[in-house]
């Protein structure tokens, strides 16, 4: 499925969990993916080591 496609599905499936829980618990879900996303690129990231470059000198 295409990208749009996929957002107008997100949109139909919150607005279903919106009819039946509330909004609040929306933000939490959103919130906790938001929390987990962040931790997991922090651990996984955690094996690199991280460096500045020299400036002018392209990546």
């Amino acid at each position: 499925m295409s990208w749009s496609a996929m957002r107008l599905v997100s949109l139909g499936v919150a607005a279903v969990v919106v009819d039946r829980v509330g909004i609040e618990p929306l933000y939490w879900i959103g919130g906790s993916l938001l929390a987990l996303a962040g931790v997991l690129g922090l651990v996984l990231l955690g094996g690199q080591r991280l460096q500045a470059l020299e400036p002018g000198v392209a990546g």
